[in-house]
């Protein structure tokens, strides 16, 4: 399974004159170390509003929600968990734009736009189709942006959230309920979400090779004392 993330690999970092310039660029490289299933280490994108870091996973084949569950879980954080309107519009903001992450189903004239997978889930044996949802955190289930008509539990069997829109090309902000595996619904042409987002509730920790990237270029930086005499003025 290919997964990408959507954040932008790290240039090549530039020497920096300075202790403050140094610490910065150290700073920016322990940033860029969010857990990553591919070479190149990426950065999730903080929201200063709550201090949390979020990050969106693209699958070019296709997820489903369980593994979706668990990837996020296995890279740090967990399934984004989003419980106000100013949260849904900035994580909105990170796949808006970014086509990869969505796909279209069903079939013309009745075609939608699906998007990623978010931490939202309905428990087992809940009413149908709208009791029983809530967060994979536990979290309750307070601010909601259905899409009009969600959830509506197509075939029975829609118990997972995602980022959805009516139409092709619609990549709206608000939520639809899909099954766990896309490809079961019976009523509707569909297809797993191509990513998820990754929420995480602190920066995540550096990883072991932008560890090694922060200690080698302290090393490069560090320079023998005898250098350091050498260019002092008026010294022999």
């Amino acid at each position: 399974m290919k997964i990408d993330s959507l954040a932008p690999s790290p240039s090549r970092p530039r020497p920096l004159a300075g202790t403050a310039a140094f610490a910065a660029s150290a700073g920016l490289a322990l940033l860029a170390a969010a857990p990553a299933t591919r070479a190149g280490v990426t950065a999730p994108t903080l929201w200063t509003e709550n201090g949390h870091a979020y990050e969106v996973v693209v699958v070019p084949d296709g997820i489903t929600w369980s593994d979706a569950r668990d990837a996020a879980a296995a890279r740090g954080g967990h399934l984004v968990t989003l419980t106000s309107e100013a949260e849904n519009q900035f994580v909105h903001g990170l796949i808006a734009d970014e086509a990869t992450a969505w796909v279209t189903i069903g079939t013309a004239p009745n075609e939608s736009t699906s998007g990623p997978w978010i931490g939202l889930l309905q428990a087992p044996g809940s009413a149908e189709p709208a009791d029983g949802w809530g967060w994979v955190t536990g979290e309750p289930l307070g601010f909601t942006q259905w899409e009009i008509n969600r959830p509506n539990d197509v075939d029975g069997i829609e118990h997972f959230g995602q980022f959805f829109g009516v139409g092709v090309g619609n990549r709206a902000a608000t939520w639809n309920d899909l099954p766990n595996r896309g490809s079961d619904l019976i009523s509707i042409v569909a297809t797993n979400p191509r990513g998820f987002i990754v929420e995480y509730p602190a920066v995540p920790e550096p990883t072991t090779a932008a560890t090694l990237l922060v200690a080698l270029t302290l090393t490069l930086r560090r320079r023998r004392p005898s250098e350091a005499c050498a260019e002092l003025p008026g010294e022999v």
